[in-house]
């Protein structure tokens, strides 16, 4: 995410740079960003998987919080193009140098008098699967595809927010990236809340509580929008 940042503010007049660098060079960094510290954390609190996961995309979620209006103010003093440039080196600051302190436990390691229960043995898979034998099970691709409708349908209200605040609200752009940074709090909430819940409803159950709710509320969401036209 850090490259891309900075190699979109040379993207002047050219589109497929912008989708290029920020998009897909941008969406590898964010999984990336993703995996290897959540992989690091669930390692050092097997009892509590969930919501730990949750605690580290609860702060990712939050960013907005800061980056929104920082980004808005950056956008208005020097321009989009440099603001990425901006961003690419604080985000570089702020990500290099916590990974020096980031580190896997000793092999076999578990918090002092804790075994996992039935119920937590039950949840896992019996095996560890490498990426060939997951592509060849029919679970791989149905949580793929879960997984896929359920961030698009998130990513397309987040990357939009600001506009839908000016434009359902009447805000200028300075008041909706503050509304952008007070909804993030509800973002960094729910990915907490949720991840702490699939410890006790496991991880399936808590993927088809938050599915179901996101049909609905999309639904809302289109009836009460439609209602304004």
């Amino acid at each position: 995410m850090v490259q891309a940042c900075f190699l979109a503010r040379f993207s002047d007049h050219k589109l497929w740079w912008l989708y290029l660098s920020y998009g897909v060079i941008g969406g590898i960094g964010l999984g990336l960003s993703y995996i290897v510290p959540v992989s690091v954390l669930v390692k050092w609190f097997p009892d509590r998987r969930g919501m730990i996961t949750g605690v580290a995309v609860g702060g990712f979620g939050a960013g907005a919080l800061i980056t929104a209006p920082v980004a808005t103010r950056l956008i208005q003093a020097v321009g989009v193009l440099e603001t990425f440039a901006y961003l690419g080196v604080a985000f570089l600051i702020l990500t290099v140098l916590p990974a020096f302190f980031m580190q896997n436990p000793p092999d076999g390691w578990k918090p002092s008098g804790w075994s996992p229960t039935a119920a937590q043995v039950s949840h896992r898979s019996a095996k560890d699967y490498s990426l060939g034998e997951a592509l060849r099970t029919g679970q791989w691709w149905a949580l793929w595809l879960l997984l896929f409708l359920n961030t698009s349908a998130g990513i397309s209200i987040i990357s939009q927010e600001s506009p839908l605040f000016q434009e359902l609200a009447g805000v200028s752009a300075v008041v909706a990236a503050g509304m952008v940074g007070i909804v993030s709090i509800g973002n960094a909430f729910g990915r907490v809340f949720w991840a702490w819940a699939s410890d006790f409803i496991t991880r399936r159950g808590a993927f088809l509580v938050i599915f179901l709710l996101q049909a609905l509320l999309f639904g809302y969401f289109l009836a009460a929008t439609a209602s304004r036209c």
